[in-house]
């Protein structure tokens, strides 16, 4: 019948299925557009190299609460977490957040008892410095935001490995967390460590 009505040749028909594939980095539609704030508004910064921002699925699935992907000053408003999240270029996207304002106005939220999370690269952007002596991203020496005591050196050798571990004392709205233990797993070229 298909073949008839369309002059096209047809094998078959596959049924239709609904299936739910995570999104490709950075060419979701997810990230595009703006969202009515629920109850819990978390703000994912979304800087140019994004990566692993399926991490934050989770959320999207919990009734109330919003998840937004920021990469204007002016979209930021005043969440109740903002995310760092992985990106494949830590030192690039770091800059381009100094650039175009947003650091500025996560540390001021901060100073505001706004909470700030760190994920992969992300993380590394909240410590003190991040060394890259060998250029496995840019080369040289960039100051951090400064809200961590760490420092991240760069490594031509990638790190992958399942860790476990506890939360250290926690304050503000995550202090829920201080003690919980943690399994989850490293990714990421160099090392973070305290300073």
């Amino acid at each position: 019948m298909l073949e008839d009505l369309t002059g096209i040749p047809v094998v078959g028909v596959a049924p239709y299925l609904q299936v739910s594939l995570e999104d490709e980095d950075s060419l979701s539609e997810r990230l595009d557009g703006e969202k009515q704030v629920g109850l819990i508004d978390i703000a994912v910064i979304r800087v140019p190299r994004i990566s692993n921002f399926t991490d934050f699925n989770v959320f999207e699935s919990i009734e109330g609460v919003t998840v937004r992907y920021v990469k204007e000053p002016g979209e930021l408003g005043h969440p109740d977490l903002i995310i760092l999240p992985g990106t494949k270029n830590t030192m690039r996207d770091l800059l381009w957040m100094r650039q175009n304002g947003l650091e500025a106005l996560i540390l001021k939220a901060q100073k505001a008892g706004t909470a700030i999370f760190g994920v992969c690269g992300g993380y590394q952007m909240l410590g003190e410095e991040i060394r890259d002596p060998e250029g496995v991203e840019r080369g040289g020496t960039i100051k951090a935001m400064g809200l961590l005591p760490v420092v991240t050196v760069f490594e031509n050798t990638k790190r992958r490995t399942r860790v476990t571990g506890r939360f250290g004392e926690v304050n503000g709205i995550l202090k829920a967390m201080s003690g919980a233990k943690l399994d989850g797993y490293e990714i990421h070229m160099g090392k973070t460590i305290f300073s």
